[in-house]
């Protein structure tokens, strides 16, 4: 088994190589109208019915996202994906949500 490192790059991209930048940000406001639907694992947890993640393209636009280029070789995730992240914000208080997300070649 291996570990692969992404680190977040300009124009929004996860790349395999850490950036040599001394530092770098990227601002985000929060659209409180990003949402991931009605059928989540929040919402269906108790015999609620299927979870279905839809197209996530239009709500991605309303997010902060990063992108890798596409990936070579088929992967396989098994385990949970780790996430560390230095961040700073103007609120005392949030909450942050980290997705990983299969985007097809037709998604761009």
């Amino acid at each position: 088994m291996s570990a692969e490192r992404l680190y977040l790059g300009e124009h929004s991209t996860l790349n395999a190589a850490a950036s040599s930048a001394t530092s770098a940000s990227d601002s985000y406001t929060v659209d409180l109208t990003a949402s991931t639907g009605k059928q989540t694992r929040w919402h269906t947890g108790f015999g609620g019915g299927d979870v279905v993640y839809p197209d996530r393209a239009d709500e991605d636009k309303k997010l902060l996202v990063y992108t890798s280029a596409p990936l070579e070789t088929d992967l396989e995730i098994t385990g949970t994906p780790v996430l560390t992240l230095e961040m700073s914000s103007t609120t005392g208080d949030g909450a942050l949500h980290a997705y990983l997300e299969d985007v097809s070649p037709q998604d761009g």
